[in-house]
């Protein structure tokens, strides 16, 4: 009896101490599922949470792109709006009054140039050979002053022509040759102006004789009608 008894309570113990260890496996195994619960909430809600925001982020961009686009469509039309007024004015300044049908003459300078008489073109040329004089551009106005009596037949042009070329090799000291173009000068326009021209030149050359002539001839043709 008394061994039933004791082997009853080492039963009774054991059946406890076993109860024991499991009841301490399940508290740490519910101990140790609860954070992980959390951390899996708190991982929900985070992602829960960009969710959320996502749209609110595209949304805005979608806004900022459309912002974007509008200003550059106003941009270009107020870019084609000036445009448009630029070629009307330039319209307005070419516009000619033909009659219907006809197209305007417009002149181009190859024609204007084409257009210009043998005279206008020997006046050009001659002045310009007179400006090149001017500034002490010899050469150049020497060759100038050579082209116009092949331009023209005009006397008084090709007259003063060589009257310049006469200037240019009395100023280099040739007074030979410049008289020599003065001479041609006075013969085809005389003035008195050329005349005293050839009277210097005589002078220069050693001609003294050529020289009076010459200035006799122009106190006769000058002074012959004074009255005083």
């Amino acid at each position: 009896m008394e061994k039933n008894t004791e082997f009853n309570s080492k039963r009774f113990f054991i059946i406890l101490i076993v109860i024991c260890v499991l009841f301490v496996i399940v508290v740490v195994n519910a101990l140790s599922y609860l954070p992980q619960n959390n951390d899996n909430e708190s991982a929900s809600m985070i992602q829960q949470g960009e969710n959320i925001n996502r749209p609110a982020q595209k949304q805005e961009e979608v806004v900022k792109e459309e912002s974007a686009k509008s200003n550059d469509a106003e941009q270009n039309k107020n870019v084609k709006i000036k445009d448009e007024k630029n070629i009307d004015t330039d319209l307005e300044l070419i516009e000619i009054d033909t009659p219907e049908g006809a197209l305007p003459d417009i002149k181009t300078k190859e024609d204007t140039k084409t257009e210009m008489t043998p005279e206008e073109k020997a006046e050009r040329i001659l002045k310009n050979a007179n400006d090149l004089r001017t500034s002490k551009q010899y050469l150049k106005a020497l060759d100038e002053y050579q082209k116009v009596p092949a331009e023209t037949t005009d006397k008084k042009l090709v007259a003063s022509s060589y009257e310049g070329i006469s200037s240019l090799y009395a100023i280099n000291k040739r007074y030979g040759t410049a008289l020599t173009y003065a001479i041609k000068a006075y013969n085809i326009d005389p003035s008195s102006t050329r005349e005293l021209m050839l009277a210097r030149l005589y002078y220069k050359t050693g001609d003294i004789q050529k020289a009076t002539q010459r200035i006799n001839n122009i106190l006769r043709r000058d002074f012959s009608d004074d009255r005083w």
